[in-house]
């Protein structure tokens, strides 16, 4: 029980269980990372609790014994199990109901029609920091000259909506074998548990990805005798201020990106200026063509949760994966050595 509490029990027996799981599952007592997961199981605690108290109450004397206990559980299920098919029930409706409607504002059903300029089965990748949206829809409106396309976007959340951590989910991303890794390395995500969803999933292989330039970071650090002092980071993933304060976090250093992520452009740029005389070297041309945009700086909170998943938990993944990666190739024959 989530109270671990035996029958028989009264009402003051379920309320003293009640208090000591709350001191033990209250979200402000949480680890870091790990709110959502104690708020949850606090509710149940509590929904429990209440169903108890209830059962007491009714209870002959006011104790409840094994055999009430029982009863009442069965009672729960077939309550839930009656709930379940009344949703199930309404979730068939209103899909017969979704279907009914495309049929009525989809005139073209399957065929994309020439006048068309988004597939009906694209995917929108905009804004993947708050989620991804998925088109389930083109309809149009009107007729000749005068038709309006409008998409119906179904929306996933994205990774700003997940705690630094994923909630324990960890990604090793040795998705191909480097210079210091075995033939038969492999990647692997680990951790699944029932909270865990597709921007889970997401936010745990960036992580994974910073922690594995991490690694890299320590080896050019140990090689050329010289401290990282700073970070710059541009291209794609630069745009992104999700990823940027995950970098900050997890290098527990600052992290900059210039005006454009486009920094290859504009070193290209500053090569013709130079040729043409516009400027006279390189770092004349840097001076009047490059600039800082913004600088991301560590959040203590999450540097302190990365750094201890980093030497805890992903510094060990690999070499205690490594055994099964090589069972793995004997089994399948992947990766052919």
């Amino acid at each position: 029980m989530l109270l671990e509490l035996e029958p028989p029990f009264e009402a003051r027996d379920v309320q003293l269980a009640r208090r000591a799981q709350a001191k033990r599952w209250h979200p402000d007592l949480a680890p870091p990372g790990r709110q959502f997961e104690h708020e949850r199981h606090l509710k149940a605690i509590n929904e429990a609790a209440d169903q108890l108290e209830n059962l007491a109450a009714g209870a002959r004397g006011g104790r409840v014994t094994k055999n009430a206990v029982k009863v009442s559980a069965a009672a729960a299920r077939a309550a839930r199990a009656e709930a379940g098919a009344r949703a199930y029930e309404a979730d068939e409706a209103e899909r017969s109901r979704d279907t009914a409607e495309r049929r009525r504002h989809d005139p073209f059903g399957s065929r994309v029609p020439d006048h068309s300029v988004v597939h009906r089965y694209a995917r929108c990748l905009s804004y993947p920091e708050w989620g991804v949206g998925e088109v389930s829809g083109i309809y149009f409106t009107g007729a000749g000259d005068d038709v309006q396309q409008w998409a119906r976007v179904r929306f996933h959340p994205g990774i700003r909506t997940v705690p630094a951590g994923s909630q324990g989910l960890v990604c090793q991303p040795y998705w191909t074998p480097g210079p210091d890794l075995e033939p038969y390395a492999k990647g692997a995500v680990f951790g699944f548990g029932d909270v865990h969803t597709r921007a889970h999933l997401y936010r745990a292989i960036l992580e994974g990805i910073v922690f594995a330039m991490k690694d890299g970071a320590h080896l050019t650090e140990k090689k050329n005798g010289v401290a990282i002092e700073a970070l710059r980071a541009t291209g794609g993933g630069s745009r992104s201020d999700s990823i940027m304060q995950m970098t900050a976090d997890i290098f527990d250093l600052p992290v900059s990106r210039p005006h454009t992520p486009e920094t290859s452009v504009v070193g290209a740029a500053m090569d013709a200026a130079v040729g043409l005389g516009v400027y006279a070297n390189i770092a004349e041309a840097a001076e009047h063509m490059t600039r800082t945009a913004e600088v991301f700086t560590p959040d203590p909170a999450n540097r302190d949760l990365y750094r201890e998943l980093y030497e805890r938990v992903y510094a060990k993944s690999y070499e205690q994966l490594k055994p099964l990666y090589k069972e793995i190739q004997q089994v399948t024959g992947y990766p052919k050595l």
